[in-house]
């Protein structure tokens, strides 16, 4: 795997690192994303990746300029509220 530097930042993150913390953060990536944001060139093999350790990835497909390429995202879960029976009425 191989590894990019945040400039300014003093932090050195493994391209799938880098890529899952985005999703994570709720962020859509597709590849132009990837190689602006990261300097990922294979983006549908560094999601192979992180399918391979278990992360749940759905791949969307998006149209620009008479052009299909692939947007990947996590499915995030709505929050779980706890509520006591004393606050309900």
């Amino acid at each position: 795997m191989l590894n990019v530097n945040l400039e300014g930042m003093g932090i050195n993150m493994s391209q799938c690192t880098q890529i899952l913390k985005h999703l994570q953060e709720g962020k859509p990536i597709t590849p132009l994303e990837a190689l602006n944001l990261f300097g990922v060139f294979r983006l549908a093999a560094r999601i192979s990746n992180l399918r391979e350790q278990g992360h749940k990835i759905i791949t969307g497909k998006m149209k620009s300029g008479g052009k299909e390429f692939a947007s990947y995202y996590i499915p995030q879960q709505p929050p779980v509220i706890d509520v006591n029976e004393d606050q309900i009425s």
